[in-house]
């Protein structure tokens, strides 16, 4: 790591990077915009021209699955092979026609006007979570609303008892960690292989009581498509319903809290919206520019790619850090301020194109009725005093949210 951090140059490995990555992607736009990170074994791409035109590129596979067991050791990669099976099925890392299959599969599930549907429950279990600490002098907005509330939300759109809620989230925070690794860690690695298999090993046993009792849920739509039309595998099924319980909530959980925090940090900004509360979608679009959940996108060359002047030989990974372009003061007017009424943010962190995120409508409607809610049972809410939460950033290059945020109410 010594080394590493001598040849630095744009600060990526510095111990700041982890609480405002910002500062170096802005160093890498200026100075290289299309980057290759020794530590990170891939190419950082972080204009937002450029980071549009890779979403787009045919010469970009999303199968980068692959290409990551290919670097890796023998040994390592027969550890490892049940989690690489597992999500190289995954819709976000697969290439049409499959993706297209699975992906329509699934869309029905996820279109604007379904989700709105949704509103009336999600609201309800909003207002439940914040009944729970309605009374409280301080609590932890990430244990007590940011976390629970996604899980609950996909939890039921899948049929899942709420008990389980637990042991979900405990296994999707392992996948997390691992997708976001900045360099190989065994324990991390370990840990992963271990969740995906108790989780593969869990929908089994929900794919199972689906057959003998279908239902209206999405893990029914999924074992129906197995089953009586044969357009998903068995593996695309695990991976399938794994998928969208990660999807489903990590994400989420992080744009809720990120977008608190920022609410805290600029008070005016948040008495916009006590004020217009009907802004909040506006208001949430920029939450996802500023500080993005999803800081980068990983893909992989078929073929040599070129971009923003750059020629990237085939075989490479390639990140689009999302994270720096949705800051690229190109493409962005006055990219550093943080404005609720910002009427166009253009930010690319659900992505573009056939990989454009398939629970957007989904992320957005919960955080459109988490904030507001918070906002209104708490007119007094601040950030402790003597609380950095600088320091709560989690250390995932992918992920961009907080480990805890805690809060006083002003009771």
């Amino acid at each position: 790591m010594t080394s590493d951090l001598a040849n630095d140059e744009h600060g990526l490995l510095r111990p700041e990077h982890r609480r405002d990555p910002y500062a170096a992607y802005a160093r890498l736009r200026r100075d290289a915009p299309v980057f290759y990170s020794e530590h990170w074994k891939g190419w950082l791409v972080t204009r937002h021209a450029d980071v549009s035109a890779a979403f787009r590129h045919p010469g970009l596979t999303a199968n980068r699955m692959a290409a990551y067991g290919r670097a890796l050791p023998p040994p390592v990669l027969a550890q490892v092979e049940p989690l690489l099976r597992n999500v190289s099925h995954w819709i976000l890392m697969m290439d049409p026609p499959a993706q297209t299959r699975i992906r329509g599969l699934l869309a029905g599930a996820f279109t604007p006007r379904f989700i709105e549907q949704l509103r009336p429950r999600i609201q309800t279990m909003v207002d439940g979570l914040l009944d729970e600490v309605s009374s409280l002098p301080r609590f932890d907005l990430v244990l007590a609303v940011a976390q629970p509330l996604p899980v609950m939300v996909i939890g039921e759109m899948l049929g899942l008892p709420s008990e389980d809620y637990p042991v979900l989230k405990a296994w999707s925070d392992r996948l997390a960690a691992f997708l976001g690794m900045s360099a190989l860690d065994p324990k991390i690695v370990a840990a992963a292989v271990q969740s995906v298999v108790e989780l593969e090993g869990y929908f089994r046993g929900v794919i199972e009581a689906r057959r003998a009792s279908p239902g209206e849920d999405l893990v029914s739509r999924l074992v129906g498509a197995h089953d009586d039309e044969g357009r998903l595998s068995e593996q695309e099924l695990l991976s399938s319903c794994c998928a969208l319980l990660f999807g489903g909530h990590e994400t989420t959980t992080n744009l809720i809290a990120n977008g608190m925090l920022l609410l805290l940090q600029y008070p005016r900004q948040a008495a916009i919206l006590r004020t217009h509360p009907e802004r909040i979608a506006g208001a949430v679009d920029e939450v996802l520019r500023f500080e993005s959940p999803v800081q980068r996108m990983g893909r992989v060359t078929a073929t040599p790619v070129e971009l923003g002047g750059t020629t990237i030989p085939a075989g490479q990974r390639v990140f689009m850090v999302m994270g720096s372009a949705n800051r690229d003061p190109e493409s962005i007017p006055d990219p550093e301020r943080f404005d609720v009424e910002r009427r166009d943010a253009r930010h690319l962190s659900f992505g573009l194109g056939a990989h454009y995120c398939l629970g957007a409508a989904l992320g957005r409607l919960e955080t459109e009725l988490a904030i507001p809610a918070l906002l209104e049972r708490f007119p007094a809410l601040v950030l402790p005093p003597d609380h950095d939460p600088g320091d709560d950033w989690l250390d995932n290059l992918t992920v961009r949210g907080l480990s805890r945020l805690p809060v006083l109410t002003g009771l």
